[in-house]
């Protein structure tokens, strides 16, 4: 147990390192904070610039309609502003100009572009929201009540109150909650699918080198591994709070409606769940490793232990975009493998049952701990394996054999004396 305990950190601070000098820790890093950061401003900026909206009016219309117009709020909380045009010829050239966003003639909406009725942008908002106007208007004045009925109608206070089970009044604007639970699954997929491919090839690259034989002379192999996925997770998280960090400063210094500001909870389980989510696909990406000879073997497995990753994200879009919490997610919010990627999404959407939360954290972390044992006990076996094959591999020596070459076949040797010269008088 204590050469355990000395042991395992050793082999994660081995990992720390060889991560932290690596251009891809670096790249991946820069690029995701660039990415979040964009994510974070752009959509504040872009609701700076639709603060106003304006409807443009053809011909002349009663007082209560044009309150009621100059009232509406659009998408993003844009405010509508009620501009007269002379005919619909100066209306359509207004259109094209961007001058007005939306022109009321009549019972007629114009826009610039088809309406599409599922869309929740700021126009299609504000056209649909004037055209109910409209109708409600034509339906009272085609009732026969009179200009002062008509007005109280339109003019009285909305007496509905909106009341849950639970007993909780009034709505909930849960869209920055939502917003921040899309960048964070998106940021989950992508460090696990990083860190994932990084334990695969650490693995591989190990089980393919002669370094492993001196390694697990001193380190048992199941515990070499779980010291690379400890090493590699905290490697993981680091990153990711850094990430969070940047998302949390640049929605600070941007305006009240910044995707994550105030979410600070749902960003701590977010950040639970890529803790709990990466002991569950790291050692999911191991076990594809040890069991794995090649690397082009190990990339097709790789891609069964992103399919259920990979698949979750697309099915939960629906939730992330607003629209109810159906059976799926509810499913996928308490299996295992999708848990990581579906819990975060209905978290945004509303309050989650202590108990299914429950379920499903101590589900994602009974198979991450069950996985760690399989992946220890197969990376043993292929690493006792490749040992037991290079002691049994006889080693080759090269020989060489020299024969004697007979003296009677040796050249005659070369006189180095030189010759004399002779010297006479004349």
């Amino acid at each position: 147990m204590n050469e355990a305990l000395g042991t395992l950190p050793l082999v994660a601070a081995r990992e720390v390192r060889e991560r932290l000098r690596s251009n891809g820790f670096w790249v991946s890093t820069w690029l995701s904070l660039a990415a979040v950061i964009v994510a974070v401003v752009l959509p504040s900026a872009h609701r700076n610039d639709q603060r106003v909206q304006r409807v443009g009016v053809v011909g002349t219309i009663d007082a209560t309609t044009r309150s009621q117009l100059a009232n509406l709020v659009g998408g993003d909380g844009a405010e509508a502003r009620v501009v007269d045009l002379v005919n619909v010829d100066d209306a359509r050239l207004s259109l094209r100009a961007h001058a007005v966003d939306v022109v009321v003639d009549g019972t007629r909406i114009i826009t610039r572009t088809t309406i599409d009725i599922g869309a929740r942008d700021a126009t299609t908002t504000l056209a649909l929201s004037a055209g109910r106007i409209l109708a409600t208007q034509a339906e009272l004045d085609a009732a026969g009540l009179s200009a002062a009925q008509i007005n109280k109608i339109l003019g009285a206070a909305d007496p509905v109150t909106y009341e849950s089970v639970d007993g909780r009044l009034g709505g909930a604007d849960r869209g920055s909650r939502r917003a921040t639970a899309a960048i964070g699954v998106a940021m989950i997929v992508l460090l696990l699918t990083i860190y994932g491919n990084w334990m695969l090839n650490g693995v591989l690259e190990e089980k393919s080198s002669r370094v492993i034989e001196l390694m697990i002379a001193a380190v048992s192999p199941s515990r070499l591994l779980r010291g690379k996925i400890l090493g590699i997770g905290f490697v993981a998280l680091l990153q990711g709070a850094v990430i969070a960090a940047a998302a949390l400063g640049a929605s600070a210094i941007t305006s009240a409606s910044s995707p994550v500001r105030g979410e600070h909870r749902l960003l701590i389980a977010i950040v639970g769940w890529f803790v709990i989510g990466y002991a569950l696909y790291g050692a999911a990406f191991a076990l594809v490793g040890a069991l794995s000879r090649r690397h082009d073997e190990a990339q097709g497995m790789s891609l069964l232990v992103l399919a259920p990753l990979l698949a979750t994200a697309a099915a939960i879009v629906p939730t992330l975009t607003g629209r109810p919490i159906d059976a799926l997610t509810k499913v996928l919010s308490l299996v295992p493998l999708s848990a990581p990627i579906a819990m975060p999404a209905r978290q945004a959407a509303g309050p989650v049952p202590a108990a299914q939360l429950t379920l499903a954290v101590a589900g994602v972390i009974v198979c991450a701990a069950l996985l760690v044992v399989i992946s220890g006990r197969a990376y043993r076996r292929s690493t006792q394996q490749r040992t037991s094959r290079s002691r049994r591999a006889p080693m080759v020596v090269p020989t060489w054999t020299v024969t004697p070459t007979p003296i009677e076949t040796l050249p005659p040797p070369i006189d180095a004396t030189p010759a004399a010269t002779a010297i006479t008088d004349e």
